[in-house]
C-alpha cells in the first residue's frame, strides 16, 4: 500500500563519527551506482498486522474460554476439552479465514475438486463509463476497481523508452503503481452446442498476443455511494497520469483503453471470444450470501457474545453497562477481524438501490478444478467444451543484477526468453506489478541489506550523503525509483473436450508439468541471476486471482505471493514489449506527421490521426470551397464510394445540392440514411433505361440553333470513353453532317447493312465505333414522346441532390459514356441558359477517362479544359475518383488542389503521391529526434488499412493521415427500387410510366428480326409489299416482276450508298432472299382456265406481312404515347428540333413540320387498310391540330405546349402568306371539326373513312402549296 506521510527517519547519524568512505575517486559515477546489494530484498505478501491480530484474538479467545469454563466446571481438563471442541468448530466455520485451512476441507474426501474462486467477488460495471470495473470482495468487505490499456498497435524498429516510464512513474507527486501483463493464447471462437469440436481445436492453432497495462485502486469498508464515486475519481487520474506517459514514453505505439465485453476477456487472461453474457436482471443471487454459509457463523457468533456477556456479568459480575459495552466491542472486533462477510449486507443495499450499476458475471460459464495430490496445478473447463490447464512460477529472487545499465538495444533477454517458448508452442501469462516506494520504505525494508560501503555513502559521504528530500529523491531518480515488484509467468494448456475425468485431467497434468519445465529453463537461460519457484495449493489460486485482476489488492490479508524491492533501472528489462510480440499483434511503421489541430471545416467526415500513439486527435473534413476540387486515389471502390457518399451526406446536412453518377447501385443507402427525416425529399433519384433515356446525337434543347456545338463535345466524349483516334471520329462527324435526320440507331444499321465489297477500312472503323455499344445500349438513346420526359438539364434545374443511376450498364467505359454525355448537355445548356442551380458533381473511375497515355498520344490533352472549366466558371464543383491516380493525365491536377488517397501499392502511383503530398521517402531527419533518421511516409502510404486515408488540403502546407467514419454506412441497407418508384411517386414522378415506354420502344418488332440490318430500308420494303399485296390476287407476280418491283422502290435510297449497280443488285437480291425465308412472300401457283394449277411459279404475299405490320403500327403507337383521353392536357409531346433553320420563317416552318403531316397520312391510310379503324381515329382525330401546332413552335422557337386559342395569330399570317390555300376561319374549323367527335356514338369505319376524306384535302392543299414554292 502507498503511503502519503513520511516518518521521522529510522536511522540518525552521529555528527561525531568520522567519515567512513574511502576511495581513489570520489565520484558516485565512476563505479556502477546500480550494485547496492547482493541479492534484492524479497517478501512475502501477507497482512502482518491483520494475522497477529487474528492470531493473538485466538489465543486470547481460547485462554478466556479455558479460564471460564474452569471456574465454573471448576475441572481442567474439562475445561481443556470443551475449549478444544469449541475451537475446532470455530475453525472449521471460520475456515476461510486461514490461509492454508481454506480448501483443506474441500479435498479431503474428493480426488478431483470443485471450487469457485470468484464465489466471494461480484463484479459490475457503472452505466456512465464501462471502461472501469468494479469489483467487490464479500469475505473482506473490499472494493477495487480497475482500468485497462491494451496495447493495439507496437510500431516497427522503435524502441520504446521503458527506463523513462518507469521513471516518470516513480517521481515524486506521481507514484502511480500499475502492472505489465503480456498474455498469449489460442484464439477461440465463440461456439455452440452444434460446433465441431475438431473444427474448433484446428481453428485454435492460431496464437494472439495481448498486452495490457492496467491501474488500480481499493477501498474497504462498509460500501456506499460516495465511495464508489471517490474510487472511480481516483482510477480516472491514475489512468490519465499512465495513458500521459505512455504517450510520450511510447512512441508510435496505440494503447487504448478497454471497455464492456473486451475489458473482460482481459480479466479473463486465459481465453478470449468465449461469449459472456451481461447480467441485465442484476441478478440478487450474485450479491448475496449463501444461507449455508451465514447460518454456521452467526450461531458461533451469537454464542460467543452471550457467552461473554454471561461471564462478564455472572462470573466477573460487572455493571450492566459496562458488560454492554464489551459485547458491542467484541461484536465489532469479531466482525471486522472474523466475519467481514457481514458487513457486506449492510453495502448490498446500497449496490441494489443504485440504478446505475449493471452486474455481470464473467465466468458464469467457468468450472474451475484441481486434484487432490496435485496441488501446482489448476483446472478450467469452459462451457462444458474448452479445457484449461495451468501451472505458475512466481518470481522469488534477484541476485546481484546490477552489472550493467539496461540498454533496449542491446539486452535481448526478455525477448529471447519469449521466442523460446513460442518455439516450443508454450502459452502464456506473464504478469508484472509494480509499486514504487517513497525512501523511508526503503530505508525501513532494504537498507539494512545493502553493502556496507553503500550504507556508508548514504550516511556519512561527505559528496553524496543523503540529508533532505532532496537528496533522497535525486538518490532514488538516479535508480529510476525503488519498487516492490510482483512477477508471475504461468504456462497454458488447451484441450477441447465434453467429457471431464481422471484420465484427461493426468494427461494434461504431464503436458504442463513439460511446459513449466521449459519455460523455468527458459526463464534461468536468459536471466541467471532470477530466480522463480512453483507455486501452488492457495497460493497457485492467489496467483491466478494475481494475473485476472493485474494486482495483489483483492484481499485484504494478502495475497501470499513472493515480491522484491527492485531499482527501476533493474526493472527495465522485465517489462519491455519485445519485438517477438509484434508476430501475435499488430504492428505498425513509425510513420511521422505533423498532424494539424487548427482545421476549419465545413463538413467533417471523420478524425485526424497522431501517429504517435495512432489515435483520433480533432474532426477532420474540408470547406465547401475544397470539396469542390476534391480528388479521391487510390484504395478500393468501395473505400472510395463510401467516402464520398459520407461527404455528401454533410453537403445534403448543410443544404449544399449535388449531382451525383453511380455506378454501382449502391447510392440509394442515402435514403436509408435519412430516411424518417426531412432531408429526404432533397434526394431525387433516376435510374438510366427506367426513369430517362437521352438521345446522343441533340442537345435536349427546342430547336436549338446550336446544336452542332452540342455535337462537338459528343464527339470528345465519345473519343475519350472508348479510346477512338481523330480520324474514327471524323467520319464520325462526316457521317452525321450528311444525314442530319438520321437517328444513331440507323447509322449502325447503315453501317452493318455495308456488303463486305462495299467496305472501305474508313468503314471498318466507323461499324468498330458503333459496336462499343451493344443492342441494349442503343435502347437508352431513344426518344420518349411525352410530356414527362425527363432532359439531362433537368437535372441542374432542380434544387436538389440527384442520383443519376448508370449501374445497368455493363462497363465502366460505357458508363462513363453516358455520364459525359449528360455533362456534355448540361455544359451546352447553361452556356445558353441561366435557369440552372450549381452542383458539386460526384464521377467515378475518372482515371479511365481522363487517361493520359491516350491523350498525349492519340488526343489532346486540352479536353479536360474543355470539360471542366465551363462547368467551374459557373461555380459548379468536383468530386472525381480514380482507381490509379498514375493514369489520370498530370493536366487534371491543376484543377484539384485538395486530395484523399488510400492505399498505393503501384511504384507509379507512390511516385506522384510522393510528389503532390510532398512525403519524405529517403532517410533524413526525424520530426521528434536527431536519432531517428526516417519519417516511414511513403512506407506509411503503402500500408494504410481499411478506412485509414492521406489526406492534402490546400489551406495546410503538409498532408496529414486521417480515419474516415464510414462504419454506419456501411451497415445501410440498399433502397429496393420499388421503394425508389414509391418515393419518387410522392414527389411527382411518374417513373413507372416512363419506365413502361421505354421498355416498350426498346422491344423489337417483327421486322427488325426479320430484316436485321436492312432494316435500314424498312419503309421502302413496307411500300413493296403494300404495292405487291394490291395486285398479287389479280396478276401473276413471277420473280422476275418482283425484282423489278423491289428494284424500283429501293433504287432512291440506294442511289445514295452506291452507284455501282453489282452492289445494288446484291443488295437487291439478299433483301428478296430474307423475305421469302421469312415468309413475307410466298409461292403460288396460278390456276388455268381448266381449273388446274400453272407449272410456273409466281408469288404473293404472305400472312406474314400482315402480322408484321400490325406488329410495327402498334408498337410504334405505344411509344408515341397517343391517347385520346389525353389529347387535351397533353396534345404533342415535347420533341426537341436538332436545329432551326431560320426562326420566324413561315415557309420553313411548314416545309419542315410537312414530313411529320405526310408521315401520319401515310400511316393512317396504312391503318385503314388493315382494318384498325381504331388505331387510324386516334391519329386523325389530332393529325392536323398537330402540324400546325409543331409549326407555330416552329416559327416562334417555344417548347410548351399551346392551346388552339393561342394559334388565332399564326392563322392569321398564314391567310397573309402569298398562295397560301386556306383562310384563317378554314384552319379553325378543321381543328373543331376534330375536337367534336365522340366515339362512342359512332361507327368506327365510317368515322375513320370520312376522317380521312378531309385529312386527304388539306394534305393535299399543303403539298401543293409547298411543292408549288
Amino acid at each position: 500500500m502507498i503511503q502519503s506521510d513520511r516518518p521521522k527517519d529510522l536511522f540518525k547519524r552521529k555528527n561525531n563519527k568520522k567519515a567512513y568512505y574511502k576511495s581513489q575517486d570520489d565520484s558516485e559515477k565512476s563505479k556502477n551506482y546500480l550494485n547496492i546489494w547482493r541479492e534484492n530484498p524479497s517478501f512475502k505478501d501477507i497482512n502482518t498486522r491483520r494475522s497477529i491480530t487474528k492470531a493473538v484474538s485466538l489465543l486470547i479467545l481460547t485462554g478466556l474460554s479455558i479460564i471460564s469454563v474452569f471456574i465454573t466446571t471448576e475441572n481442567l481438563l474439562t475445561s481443556v476439552i470443551l475449549v478444544a471442541i469449541f475451537l475446532v468448530m470455530f475453525v472449521c466455520i471460520f475456515h476461510d479465514g486461514f490461509f492454508c485451512l481454506d480448501m483443506v476441507f474441500t479435498k479431503m474426501f474428493r480426488k478431483i475438486i470443485n471450487f469457485d474462486p470468484f464465489e466471494s467477488y461480484v463484479f459490475w460495471f457503472n452505466r456512465d463509463d464501462r471502461e472501469i470495473l468494479y469489483v467487490h470482495n464479500k469475505d473482506d468487505s473490499l472494493t477495487f476497481a480497475m482500468k485497462i490499456y491494451s496495447v493495439k498497435i507496437i510500431p516497427e524498429n522503435i524502441n520504446p523508452n521503458v527506463g523513462g516510464f518507469i521513471k516518470s512513474l516513480s517521481i515524486k507527486g506521481i507514484r502511480l503503481s500499475y502492472s505489465y501483463q503480456v498474455v498469449q493464447k489460442p484464439i477461440i471462437n465463440p461456439f455452440n452446442e452444434n460446433t465441431d469440436l475438431q473444427k474448433m481445436q484446428n481453428a485454435s492453432t492460431s496464437t494472439i498476443g495481448n498486452i495490457y497495462f492496467t491501474v488500480f485502486g481499493s477501498i474497504s469498508g462498509i460500501l456506499t455511494t460516495r465511495k464508489i464515486d471517490k474510487l472511480s475519481h481516483h482510477i480516472n487520474l491514475y489512468s490519465r497520469n499512465l495513458k500521459s506517459n505512455l504517450v510520450t514514453k511510447f512512441h508510435h505505439f496505440k494503447t487504448k483503453p478497454l471497455s464492456d465485453e473486451a475489458l473482460l476477456n482481459a480479466i479473463r487472461v486465459l481465453y478470449v471470444g468465449i461469449d459472456s453474457q451481461m447480467d441485465e436482471n442484476r441478478n440478487v443471487n450474485l450479491i448475496t450470501n449463501s444461507i449455508k454459509k451465514i447460518f454456521p457463523k452467526f450461531i458461533i457468533f451469537l454464542f460467543l457474545l452471550i457467552y461473554t456477556g454471561w461471564i462478564f456479568s455472572t462470573i466477573i459480575v460487572l455493571d450492566s453497562v459496562y458488560v454492554l459495552l464489551i459485547v458491542i466491542s467484541l461484536a465489532f472486533f469479531l466482525t471486522f477481524v472474523w466475519w467481514r462477510p457481514i458487513l457486506f449486507e449492510l453495502s448490498r443495499r446500497s449496490l441494489m438501490r443504485n440504478s446505475d450499476i449493471d452486474f455481470l458475471n464473467p465466468f458464469r460459464n467457468v468450472k474451475f478444478y484441481t486434484l487432490r495430490g496435485l496441488p501446482y496445478s489448476i483446472f478450467m473447463h469452459i462451457d462444458n467444451r474448452l479445457l484449461i490447464g495451468m501451472k505458475m512460477v512466481s518470481l522469488k529472487h534477484i541476485y546481484n543484477d546490477a552489472r550493467r545499465k539496461f540498454d533496449p538495444r542491446y539486452d535481448l533477454r526478455f525477448e529471447h526468453f519469449v521466442e523460446d517458448l513460442n518455439y516450443h508452442k508454450i502459452r502464456f501469462t506473464y504478469t508484472l506489478k509494480n509499486e514504487p516506494l517513497y525512501y523511508y520504505t526503503f530505508k525501513k525494508y532494504g537498507f539494512k541489506k545493502c553493502y556496507d560501503n553503500v550504507k556508508n555513502d548514504i550516511l556519512f559521504h561527505p559528496q553524496f550523503r543523503i540529508e533532505n528530500d532532496i537528496d533522497e529523491e535525486r538518490w532514488l531518480l538516479i535508480r529510476k525509483g525503488m519498487w516492490f515488484s510482483f512477477l508471475t509467468i504461468s504456462a497454458n494448456s488447451y484441450k477441447f473436450t465434453n467429457s471431464l475425468d481422471i484420465t484427461t485431467l493426468e494427461k494434461m497434468e504431464q503436458e504442463l508439468d513439460s511446459q513449466i519445465r521449459t519455460l523455468k529453463g527458459a526463464f534461468k537461460s536468459n536471466f541467471d541471476s532470477y530466480n522463480v519457484e512453483d507455486i501452488g495449493s492457495n497460493q497457485l489460486l492467489s496467483g491466478y486471482l494475481f494475473s485476472v485482476f493485474k494486482h495483489n489488492r483483492f484481499t485484504i490479508d494478502g495475497s501470499h505471493l513472493f515480491y522484491l524491492m527492485i531499482q527501476g533501472d533493474i526493472l527495465v528489462p522485465l517489462s519491455v514489449p519485445d519485438r517477438v510480440l509484434r508476430r501475435a499483434t499488430d504492428s505498425q511503421l513509425p510513420v511521422e506527421f505533423n498532424s494539424p489541430t487548427h482545421l476549419r471545416n465545413f463538413i467533417t467526415i471523420g478524425h485526424t490521426i497522431n501517429t504517435e500513439v495512432f489515435e483520433k486527435e480533432v474532426p477532420f473534413g474540408f470547406l465547401y470551397e475544397q470539396v469542390k476540387k476534391l480528388l479521391i486515389v487510390n484504395g478500393t471502390s468501395p473505400s472510395r464510394e463510401l467516402t464520398i457518399i459520407k461527404i455528401v451526406s454533410e453537403l445534403i446536412l448543410q443544404g449544399k445540392p449535388s449531382l451525383i453518377f453511380d455506378f454501382s447501385g449502391q447510392w440509394s443507402k442515402l435514403f436509408s440514411l435519412f430516411e424518417g427525416s426531412q432531408y429526404i425529399d432533397n434526394i431525387s433519384h433516376f435510374r438510366l433505361g427506367a426513369a430517362f433515356t437521352t438521345n446522343p446525337l441533340v442537345s435536349d434543347i427546342p430547336y436549338d440553333s446550336h446544336n452542332t456545338e452540342y455535337l462537338e463535345y459528343m464527339f470528345d466524349v465519345f473519343a475519350l470513353a472508348f479510346k477512338k483516334d481523330q480520324r474514327t471520329i471524323d467520319m464520325f462527324r462526316d457521317v452525321i453532317s450528311k444525314n442530319p435526320d438520321m437517328d444513331f440507331t440507323s447509322m449502325q444499321l447503315q453501317a452493318q447493312a455495308q456488303s463486305d465489297w462495299q467496305k472501305t477500312p474508313l468503314s471498318y472503323s466507323l461499324q468498330n465505333l458503333f459496336s462499343s455499344l451493344s443492342p441494349q445500349d442503343r435502347t437508352y438513346f431513344q426518344d420518349l414522346q411525352t410530356t414527362s420526359k425527363i432532359l439531362s438539364y433537368d437535372f441542374v434545374r432542380s434544387e436538389k441532390t440527384i442520383i443519376i443511376d448508370l449501374s445497368i450498364l455493363k462497363g465502366k467505359n460505357k458508363q462513363l459514356f453516358f455520364t459525359f454525355l449528360i455533362l456534355s448537355k448540361i455544359i451546352h445548356y447553361i452556356k445558353y441558359k441561366d435557369d440552372y442551380t450549381p452542383k458539386i458533381i460526384v464521377i467515378p473511375n475518372i482515371d479511365l477517362f481522363f487517361e493520359q497515355r491516350f491523350l498525349d498520344f492519340r488526343w489532346d490533352y486540352g479536353k479536360i479544359d474543355s470539360f471542366l472549366d465551363p462547368l467551374s466558371y459557373n461555380d459548379f464543383g468536383f468530386i472525381f475518383s480514380a482507381n490509379q491516380v498514375s493514369y489520370l493525365h498530370p493536366n487534371i491536377h491543376t484543377f484539384f488542389s485538395n486530395i484523399i488517397s488510400f492505399r498505393a501499392t503501384d511504384n507509379k502511383d507512390v511516385g506522384i503521391l510522393k510528389n503532390l503530398f510532398g512525403l519524405q521517402a529517403a532517410l533524413g531527419k526525424g520530426e521528434y529526434s536527431d536519432k531517428r533518421h526516417n519519417k516511414y511516409q511513403v512506407d506509411y502510404l503503402k500500408t494504410l488499412t481499411k478506412n485509414n486515408i492521406l489526406v492534402k488540403r490546400d489551406d495546410i502546407y503538409q498532408a496529414f493521415p486521417a480515419v474516415i467514419n464510414w462504419v454506419e454506412l456501411q451497415k445501410l441497407r440498399l433502397f429496393s427500387y420499388e421503394q425508389i418508384l414509391t418515393l419518387m411517386a410522392s414527389k411527382g414522378y411518374d417513373l413507372r410510366a416512363n419506365e413502361r415506354r421505354i421498355l416498350d420502344g426498346a422491344r423489337q418488332t417483327i421486322f427488325e428480326k426479320d430484316l436485321g440490318h436492312y432494316y435500314y430500308y424498312i419503309e421502302e420494303i413496307i411500300n413493296f409489299l403494300k404495292n405487291i399485296s394490291s395486285v398479287d390476287r389479280v396478276a401473276n407476280l413471277y420473280k422476275k416482276k418482283v425484282k423489278e418491283e423491289l428494284k424500283k422502290i429501293l433504287y432512291p435510297k440506294l442511289l445514295q450508298r452506291t452507284n455501282k449497280k453489282d452492289h445494288m443488285k446484291k443488295i437487291h437480291d439478299e433483301i428478296f432472299e430474307k423475305l421469302l425465308r421469312h415468309g413475307y412472300l410466298v409461292e403460288d401457283h396460278s390456276r388455268k382456265a381448266s381449273g388446274s394449277e400453272s407449272l410456273a411459279t409466281s408469288y404473293r404475299v404472305g400472312e406474314q406481312y400482315e402480322e408484321a405490320l400490325r406488329d410495327y403500327y402498334n408498337t410504334r403507337m405505344e411509344t408515341s404515347e397517343v391517347q385520346l383521353e389525353e389529347v387535351k392536357e397533353d396534345i404533342f409531346p415535347s420533341q426537341s428540333r436538332r436545329y432551326i433553320i431560320q426562326q420566324e420563317n413561315l415557309y420553313d416552318a411548314l416545309k419542315r413540320e410537312f414530313g411529320g403531316l405526310f408521315y401520319d397520312t401515310s400511316k393512317v391510310y396504312d391503318l385503314i387498310g388493315i382494318g384498325e379503324y381504331s388505331n387510324a381515329i386516334k391519329i386523325e382525330q389530332i393529325i392536323i391540330e398537330k402540324f400546325l401546332v409543331n409549326v407555330y413552335r416552329h416559327y416562334y422557337n417555344i417548347d410548351r405546349v399551346v392551346m388552339p386559342s393561342e394559334m388565332t395569330p399564326l392563322f392569321e399570317l398564314l391567310e397573309k402568306l402569298e398562295g397560301f390555300p386556306l383562310k384563317a376561319d378554314e384552319l379553325e374549323s378543321y381543328i373543331n371539326e376534330d375536337q367534336q367527335i365522340n366515339l362512342d356514338k359512332v361507327k368506327s369505319k365510317v368515322v375513320a373513312e370520312r376522317l380521312y376524306i378531309s385529312i386527304s384535302n388539306f394534305y393535299n392543299k399543303i403539298k401543293n402549296f409547298v411543292v408549288q414554292e
